[in-house]
């Protein structure tokens, strides 16, 4: 079972407001596990998991089961919102 080393959560129209999020699409990171795959990766509270490997990140809900399908090692390609701008971030 695959993981990354994060806690997310919902992003609601509230935290979308105040990053400056276009919508409320996505899964927001709230914490990073010091050591692991997603801090290696450059991935930081506040970043917002759009896709993984293509496939939409629509709710919170949908990464723990796309990331949980991969097998331990494999790369996973993320798209993240971050500052407004979009960025991409092998994990």
């Amino acid at each position: 079972r695959g993981q990354i080393g994060v806690v997310v959560g919902a992003v609601t129209s509230e935290s979308a407001k105040g990053f400056g999020l276009p919508d409320t699409r996505g899964a927001l990171v709230s914490d990073v596990r010091p050591g692991g795959p997603a801090e290696k990766a450059g991935i930081e509270p506040g970043d917002v998991i759009r896709a993984v490997n293509g496939t939409p990140i629509e709710d919170s809900s949908d990464l723990p089961p796309v990331i949980g399908a991969m097998a331990p090692g494999t790369t996973a390609r993320l798209s993240i919102l971050r500052g407004g701008k979009t960025i991409e971030r092998n994990v």
